[in-house]
């Protein structure tokens, strides 16, 4: 999760808050953040750049709900699990299953922030 704010502290806070919603009841002695840029307060505002940081929680800090999961569906969630990690996405697994089907989605974004060049 990257996030902006005036100090590096405001920028923690709002990737913090992020990360909440995406998982709620989330360890956050689990979340690491990377400092990108400490920002700038520039003079009257002119020469102002933003903090910005990068948060990261490691998937075992992420509550899940697996009450009902059969050891198949539990294996194919750890396995999506290490490809989203291995990949530097951060978000939520879920895993449905039936009788002939388990279905495992990654709702989540990238940490990596894309802009067009001009």
């Amino acid at each position: 999760m990257e996030a902006m704010g005036e100090t590096v502290g405001e920028a923690k806070w709002a990737a913090l808050r992020e990360l909440e919603k995406q998982h709620p009841g989330l360890d956050k002695s689990a979340v690491h953040f990377q400092v990108v840029t400490e920002g700038e307060r520039g003079l009257l505002g002119v020469g102002f750049a933003p903090a910005k940081v990068v948060a990261t929680v490691s998937t075992d800090a992420v509550v899940a709900d697996t009450v009902d999961e059969s050891e198949l569906a539990a294996e194919a969630r750890a396995l999506v699990t290490r490809i989203v990690d291995g990949i530097g996405v951060t978000g939520r697994i879920d895993v449905d299953e039936s009788e002939e089907l388990i279905t495992v989605s990654c709702v989540g974004s990238t940490p990596f922030s894309t802009s067009p060049t001009q």
